[in-house]
């Protein structure tokens, strides 16, 4: 609890005051949505290629809640709690533009206290995660392909499949989408890969916008013909959360440049004006 009662939980974030604080906060949750956006929906990719999928489905949906309250909210709180904002290490490896393990605030936290061996092996499961969460987007991105062929959005030789009933030619040009991570290795050509990057996340909010509405549109549909029991699964707040959902993504959407405006901001505006005027923006 040190970092909390030493240096604040709410650090500001461009500006001072309240407004900084809360800014601190809106960058937190737009630069956290690069790590799960993109990963909910891969529990509706597997449908097709699961067994038994009505009774599996439900069940993986049900975990993945747990597994993102474990992994996610329990993560960040404990690294919020043994590491602060304006740690020495954490500053020096973003200063210098370190990345991976170097600039990891797990191995930070184990550094600072004093465990020699644990730290090796975080470092061992962030390559484990690394590799997980590209063969996680490889195939997403290549089933996702593949059906696009199958509709006849994009060429048909992208619907190909061997005999194991794999697209390979969807899976090759996903992997050499995959080589675009490579622009992180250069200083000059990783804020190319930083905008590819932010473009995703804010691709990733308007996905989940159209999945919503598209999903209210099928709820609608369903309650309108009288299938409702033809529903296998229908978990609660189905429909509040689709409304909760596009409220969210479009705000973050819209704001999620906001930063952009600070330099234009900053000459004409100052101290909490900065709050209001970026409320009255959004």
């Amino acid at each position: 609890m040190y970092s909390w009662f030493n240096h604040c939980a709410f650090v500001e974030h461009l500006t001072g005051g309240s407004a900084g604080r809360f800014c601190g906060i809106l960058t937190a949750i737009i630069k956290s949505a690069f790590a799960f956006i993109l990963a909910p929906e891969f529990v509706a990719c597997c449908a097709a290629e699961s067994v038994n999928p009505r009774v599996n489905l439900p069940k993986a949906t049900d975990r993945f809640i747990y597994r993102l309250i474990f992994f996610y909210i329990c993560g960040v709180l404990v690294i919020g709690v043994i590491v602060a904002s304006n740690d020495p290490r954490l500053m020096n490896a973003i200063a210098n533009g370190d990345s991976g393990a170097a600039a990891s605030p797990f191995v930070i936290g184990i550094q600072n206290a004093g465990i020699k061996v644990l730290n090796h092996i975080v470092n061992a499961c962030i390559l484990t995660s690394a590799y997980s969460c590209g063969n996680s987007f490889i195939y997403a991105g290549s089933r996702t392909l593949h059906s696009m062929a199958i509709a006849g959005q994009v060429p048909k030789v992208f619907g190909y499949t061997n005999k194991y009933g794999i697209p390979y030619y969807s899976v090759a040009l996903t992997s050499a989408v995959a080589l675009i991570s490579y622009l992180n290795v250069s200083s000059s050509s990783s804020q190319v890969f930083t905008w590819l990057s932010n473009i995703s996340t804010v691709s990733g909010f308007i996905s989940w916008i159209l999945v919503s509405v598209t999903y209210l549109r099928y709820r609608k549909a369903i309650d309108y013909h009288g299938m409702t029991d033809r529903v296998p699964y229908r978990p609660p707040l189905q429909v509040i959360g689709s409304w909760g959902s596009i409220i969210f993504f479009s705000l973050i959407s819209l704001v999620n440049g906001y930063a952009v405006f600070f330099s234009w901001i900053e000459k004409s505006v100052s101290g909490d004006h900065h709050l209001k005027l970026m409320l009255l923006l959004v």
